[in-house]
This record gives C-alpha cells, sequence and structure tokens, in this order.
C-alpha cells in the first residue's frame, strides 16, 4: 500500500522494496509496483551483488542521474538504505516516471527512513506477539502429546504440531529402534505415489547425511543448491532436529517449506523457529519413550483371567512408572482402591454365582472411570485405580463410583437379591503421598461408601 501510495502521489514509474534476509544476509523482494512483483519472496540479491546489494550497510542514500544535468529535482533512479538504529532492515528502490515536478533527494531520503521505522515497528510487535502466541502454543501441546498412550497417536499428532509451530508445509518423523529406522509418520504429504516416494527417499537422504551424521540439528534454506536433489523436488527449505531421550535415539523429525504468513515474513526457517522445535522434542521423546514402555506392560503377562483387568503385578508396575512421569512433569496421579464386601452372603452362594459377582462388579467399576484410568483386581474382591493427571478431583470419581454402586443390583439362582456393601479409600500425589508404598497405604484405608446395593 506504501509503495502504491508513492507511485499515485510523486509520480514513480516504479517501487521496488527489498527486506534482508538475517539469516542468509541476503536482499528479498517483498514488494514491486512492477514486473517484477510475481517474484516477491522469490527474488533474492546477494549482499554486494549489483548496485543494489551494494547499498547493505550504507547509510545514505544513492541518486543515479542519468543523461539529465544533475540537479536536486532530476534523478532518474534512487537506491534508498532502510535502517532502523545501527541495523539496515532492507532497501527501498525508486524509479522516477516522465513527471518533470520536483523530488528532492532528502525528501525521498525521508520518505525511506520513515518506512524503516514503520516496518520496524511493526516487524517488532509481530514477532513479539507471535513469539509468545508459540511458546503459551508449544506448551499446551507438548502436554497434551504427554497425555497420549497410543505410539500412532503420538506421531499424528507430533508432526502436525510441530509443523503449525514453525509454520511449515510438511513434516516427516522417522523413529529408530535399536538402530533401525523407519518412517513413522507424516503430515502434509499426499499418500502414496510417486511424489511422495521422491520425497520420502530425499527426505532418508537429508536426514542421514545432515542430521544423524552429525546427531544436531541442522537448517537448511537452499534445497535448489544441492544437485542431488532432484529438479522437481516440490519443497525449497528443511530443518531437521534429533529426537533424542536422554543419550538415545528417538528419531528425526524434518520439516520442509517455511510458509509466508505476513508480508514482511521470510519464508525461510531460523534460529527461532530451531529453538521452538529443540522445546518441542522434549516433550515428543518422553511421549514416545512412555508409549512404548506401556506397549511392553500390556504385552506382558498382566491380565486377571476372571475380569479381564489388569492384575496386582501389573498394577505396582503401572503405578511406579506413573508416579515417576507425574514428578517429572509436575502433574498430579490419584489412587483409588475399591472393595465390595459380600461376606455375610457368602455362605449362600456357590462358586459359580460367587465369580459371577466379582465379573459384574469388576464391569460397573471399570465403566465408571476413564479410558486413560487403569483398573485392577487386586485381590479375590478388591479392585484399584490408577487416575493419571488428577489429584483432588479424583472426588468427582469417587461421586461416579457412588451413584453407579447404587444402581448396582445381583441375584442368586432363586432371582432374589444379594445385598452388596462397597468400602472405599483414596489418595493421591503429591499433596498426600510422594511414593507408591504410602500412596497404597492411604488407600487402603477403606470406609463404606455409605450406599448398598438394592435389597427388597
Amino acid at each position: 500500500k506504501v509503495l502504491d501510495v508513492l507511485i499515485r502521489y510523486f509520480g514513480l514509474a516504479q517501487a521496488d522494496l527489498f527486506l534482508l534476509d538475517s539469516d542468509t544476509q541476503e536482499l528479498v523482494l517483498q514488494s514491486s509496483t512492477g514486473g517484477a512483483k510475481k517474484l516477491a519472496g522469490q527474488l533474492r540479491i546477494q549482499r554486494d551483488q549489483g548496485i543494489t546489494g551494494s547499498m547493505l550497510g550504507r547509510k545514505t542514500g544513492l541518486f543515479l542521474f542519468g543523461d539529465s544535468p544533475r540537479r536536486n529535482s532530476a534523478w532518474r533512479v534512487a537506491y534508498l538504505p532502510l535502517r532502523v538504529g545501527d541495523y539496515s532492515i532492507g532497501i527501498l528502490v525508486l524509479q522516477r516516471g516522465s513527471s518533470n515536478g520536483e523530488l528532492l533527494e532528502g525528501v525521498v531520503e525521508g520518505i525511506a527512513q520513515f518506512l524503516a521505522e514503520q516496518i520496524g515497528e511493526e516487524t517488532s510487535k509481530e514477532h513479539t506477539s507471535q513469539a509468545l502466541l508459540k511458546l503459551s502454543t508449544l506448551n499446551e501441546k507438548g502436554l497434551k502429546l504427554l497425555e497420549l498412550r497410543d505410539v500412532d497417536e503420538i506421531i499424528s499428532a507430533s508432526t502436525t504440531s510441530a509443523a503449525l509451530l514453525v509454520g511449515a508445509e510438511a513434516a516427516v518423523l522417522r523413529l529408530c529402534d535399536n538402530g533401525d529406522w523407519w518412517v513413522g509418520g507424516s503430515f502434509g504429504i499426499d499418500g502414496d505415489g510417486p511424489l511422495s516416494d521422491m520425497i520420502l527417499q530425499v527426505d532418508e537422504s537429508m536426514v542421514q547425511d545432515h542430521v544423524i551424521s552429525s546427531g544436531t540439528p541442522v537448517i537448511l534454506n537452499s534445497l535448489e543448491r544441492f544437485k542431488d536433489i532432484p529438479k522437481d523436488f516440490p519443497y525449497k527449505t528443511f530443518i531437521g532436529v534429533p529426537v533424542k531421550e536422554g543419550t538415545q535415539w528417538v528419531g528425526v523429525i524434518s520439516l520442509y517449506n517455511k510458509l509466508q504468513y505476513t508480508p514482511l515474513a521470510q519464508p525461510v526457517f531460523t534460529q527461532e523457529d530451531l529453538e521452538i522445535l529443540n522445546k518441542y522434542v522434549i516433550y515428543l521423546a518422553r511421549a514416545m519413550s512412555q508409549a512404548r514402555s506401556l506397549e511392553t506392560y500390556e504385552n506382558m503377562p498382566g491380565t486377571d483371567p476372571l475380569t479381564g483387568l489388569k492384575n496386582e503385578r501389573y498394577f505396582h508396575v503401572r503405578l511406579t512408572e506413573e508416579l515417576e512421569r507425574a514428578a517429572r512433569y509436575d502433574r498430579k496421579l490419584g489412587l483409588v482402591i475399591v472393595e465390595v464386601d459380600y461376606e455375610k452372603e457368602a455362605q449362600i452362594l456357590n462358586g459359580d454365582l460367587l465369580r459371577e459377582v466379582v465379573r459384574r462388579v469388576s464391569f460397573m467399576i471399570n465403566d465408571t472411570f476413564r479410558n486413560v484410568d487403569v483398573v485392577a483386581r487386586m485381590g479375590e474382591n478388591r479392585f484399584a485405580v490408577i487416575l493419571p493427571d488428577t489429584g483432588d478431583t479424583l472426588m468427582e470419581a469417587i461421586a461416579r463410583l457412588k451413584k453407579n454402586a447404587s444402581r448396582f443390583s445381583f441375584t442368586n439362582g432363586h432371582d432374589e437379591p444379594i445385598p452388596l456393601k462397597f468400602n472405599v479409600g483414596w489418595s493421591y500425589f503429591p499433596d498426600m503421598a510422594t511414593n507408591t508404598r504410602d500412596l497404597v497405604s492411604l488407600a487402603s484405608r477403606l470406609s463404606p461408601l455409605q450406599i448398598a446395593s438394592p435389597e427388597v
């Protein structure tokens, strides 16, 4: 809009605005009122390349007068440095039209300075706003990643979130296990086909040659300069970041094509993008480690054959793991123990009916709690529930248990209701206990749930 105003008000033939890419130190055409407008965001000029490139670092403008006698109003082309304080941010190039009106050098230099100040102010505001937003989003998405338990869900969420956090067009997550590497998932790459196959082949080379070999993050903003990359490769920029848990490789996440969301933004990856990704992969590495540990637990012989719930052995292993996770990420952890009391009625229940009571009670308890909660059978008539990310709010779960228990009923072979009573205890980390032994000990202090099964 500013360039259009200059054209109309001062009768200029053309105006071109170049801004400095701080990472590559190249001038990038941001806007033009002439035929070059189609090259906005693509045309790059090296420092000291031609007159425009040589203007970087200069404090005063350069005016070319052509064949006209040299006087203040007769210049034909002006190269004007855009500076904010002691820093160059770009170059404004103006070409005079056929108008004979006066346009003093001092006037256009003042216009350039005003434009530089406006660009600097807007860029600073935008940068600060975007940085705060990204940091907030980073923490939010990272914590959500830690709540996931399924490896496929983590892969899908992480590739999508990483691309959104740094404004990338595509993302690929490669995973590692005992030295074996494979593609875990991707974002922004359409299905199967020659193009996607080529993208993944190039990605494999980029990751191996530039990230795995060095063990460090890499930013490459001019992929067209690499001779081994096909000319029809659709992406121009790359950033790759190792995903590690301690010193162990978990994988590498690579992102392609920085998107230009605002006219003043550069379509290249920056050190700020790298800092954001370095923080995000900490969450990703931990989430993958947790999910893989959970898969190990799920595959261990840890199921109660009667109820299908987890058994006591699994419960103790999982409680230890969840407590470590809660302590590491400053989260809460709840534990509920439920016992069904049918001792007075046991003499009228044969073995099959007794087992059926346990099964039916286990179904009711399992339905009461969330999918992320871990329900285990701890003995003949005792059950335990691990509630991740739940502290004193577990009383809401106790209320649901009371409601469901009040509706629970069981009859003997003569359709006679059998009264059952429920006892419950609870504890939570870190307010009530800070280790598994104390959590279990406190939760084992049972008291009546203040309800009984329906009786006739």
